[in-house]
């Protein structure tokens, strides 16, 4: 066994040239002077054993962690009791730090980044958690409005790159009493955010976007909410999508009612935190490393989009409305592996009135391969179905839960009450039609072949092998014979 780590490109060629060079004589790769080019797209850290015990050469190129940017302002941030200036109020713990524990507790392999590391006026109480201390960097700025943010950015980002931003902004540019006043500070939110995307795409094209929604009940919020999901339709693309993550439905903001998720109106407590901190781990979850529900322990921002890996879809169980099972008739279940709105093919079609107030087992007879799993409600249906469940065999099958955003009437009853495991409770959407309501799996990871230069052969003196494969995290086996 030769275990050999390598920071860069900072390794000791001698002693890998005197180390193979007692192997035997010149068979093959035999007599090796390896040099592995690192084709992770997170370039921080490669660690590389050799074992040459058995007659093969293992290469093990481990993925850095995933870097998460947390962007926003006071709510991300976070602040202490402010105690120094005479003046104490309730602290604020930031969602980051209930998430952080969610990660630790995950097994995922992940490293938050930003120009920031404390709170505002002094820390909370960030304990250690697990034997780890909390992971402090972020990109939350107390009091900033979206379009500071976006002026301010290019310049924060210079020392990181992210893998996923989480954004959360906007609580601060709630400004003007008028109509037309509130629809101003929207649309300058959703230009600011526009600007937002494109600085993280040009420092890296790949960025995964978790776009989340403000939470406040009143003007123009909901209107807010309504332009991002716009936004995020408009800038998605395959290689950086943009995912809303809408931490609205349930929300109560007034701080003397049962249940309140705020300390303030504004800053959540620590309930408050902790639903963000819910709903941003479910919607990192596919893109996350080294998690034990991760498949592969790869991070799936970096993985190639493609459905061969994602688990066959065998089964939908779904359970109607109670008193509107009528309107799933001619409702479609699809699948796609291009997007969330785009090249969906019928999987199964409801023909007949399901048993009201009862579960529907659908068997699918065709077991193709689907990223993106859907059920559409048909023409008037208003997205009315209480539960949807997707499975392979008997495993349910988890993932990404999107939908067309809002309820009727400002309900909260929206697409994600469709998958929250509630029987009681059902999807209203804002529309009779077009309502719809899915699962992403997940970039699935598909192994390339690596290449090798020089080709095989017998060589008199030592060799630089180059060895180049596009999938981060690949294990590569060399034996000195040409077997596998």
């Amino acid at each position: 066994m030769l275990p050999v780590s390598v920071l860069g490109n900072a390794w000791d060629n001698r002693k890998l040239r005197r180390d193979f060079v007692a192997v035997r004589k010149t068979y093959y790769f035999n007599r090796l002077l390896v040099e592995i080019r690192n084709h992770l797209h997170m370039h921080s850290l490669a660690r590389i054993f050799l074992t040459a015990s058995v007659g093969w050469l293992a290469f093990t190129l481990q993925a850095a962690p995933l870097r998460i940017v947390c962007l926003g302002d006071s709510i991300t941030q976070g602040r202490g009791d402010h105690s120094g200036s005479g003046e104490k109020w309730t602290p604020t713990f930031s969602y980051r730090y209930p998430l952080w524990k969610f990660l630790v507790d995950a097994g995922a392999d992940v490293d938050f980044v930003g120009s920031l590391h404390g709170g505002f006026e002094g820390d909370p109480d960030w304990a250690d958690y697990q034997g780890r201390k909390f992971d402090r960097d972020h990109e939350g700025h107390w009091g900033w409005k979206t379009v500071d943010v976006a002026a301010r950015l290019p310049g924060w980002i210079q020392g990181y790159t992210p893998d996923v931003a989480l954004i959360l902004l906007g609580s601060n540019d709630a400004n003007g009493k008028t109509t037309e006043e509130q629809k101003a500070s929207v649309e300058r939110v959703r230009a600011a955010m526009a600007d937002i995307v494109a600085t993280l795409r040009k420092k890296n094209p790949k960025v995964v976007i978790l776009l989340g929604q403000c939470f406040q009940e009143w003007a123009p919020f909901p209107a807010m909410r309504a332009a991002m999901v716009e936004q995020a339709q408009a800038q998605t693309t395959t290689k950086s999508p943009v995912t809303i993550v809408d931490h609205s439905p349930g929300w109560v903001s007034d701080p003397k009612q049962p249940g309140t998720h705020t300390a303030d109106w504004v800053h959540p407590n620590r309930s408050g935190d902790e639903k963000l901190a819910r709903n941003w781990f479910a919607a990192l979850k596919p893109f996350l490393t080294g998690a034990k529900s991760a498949a592969g322990g790869i991070p799936a921002a970096q993985a190639a989009n493609a459905p061969s890996t994602c688990p066959p879809l065998t089964k939908i169980r779904l359970l109607p409305r109670e008193g509107h099972a009528q309107r799933l008739v001619r409702a479609r279940f699809t699948g796609s592996n291009e997007g969330q709105t785009t090249e969906f093919r019928t999987i199964a079609e409801i023909k007949e009135v399901p048993g009201d107030g009862q579960w529907t087992e659908i068997t699918v007879a065709q077991r193709e391969l689907y990223r993106y799993v859907k059920f559409e409600s048909p023409s008037g249906g208003w997205g009315n179905i209480a539960e949807v469940e997707f499975y392979s065999g008997e495993q349910k099958l988890t993932g990404t839960v999107f939908g067309t955003a809002g309820s009727r009437g400002g309900s909260g009853n929206d697409f994600r009450n469709a998958m929250d495991g509630d029987a009681t409770t059902f999807f209203d959407g804002v529309e009779p039609n077009g309502q719809y309501v899915g699962l992403d799996l997940g970039p699935a990871v598909q192994a390339h072949t690596p290449s090798f230069s020089p080709k095989a052969g017998a060589f008199e003196e030592p060799q630089t092998i180059t060895i180049n494969s596009a999938t981060p995290a690949a294990q590569i086996r060399i034996t000195r014979s040409g077997t596998s």
